[in-house]
């Protein structure tokens, strides 16, 4: 898998928990089976990516 490629599943993962209707990432991950330390990681550089994104410079 490229890295283009997990980008785009994690990115995929982010759209799918964002739009459930779970209380947790914990409960998210459990449901789907993916580890609860690989979400936070992934939402982390999404946020970063988003954030660095807006910056005016």
């Amino acid at each position: 898998m490229t890295k283009n490629e997990r980008r785009a599943m994690w990115q995929a993962r982010i759209e799918a928990f964002k739009a459930n209707e779970e209380s947790s990432v914990s409960a998210w991950c459990s449901a789907n089976d993916i580890s609860v330390q690989s979400m936070y990681t992934w939402l982390n550089k999404s946020y970063q990516t988003q954030t660095s994104e807006s910056l005016p410079f």
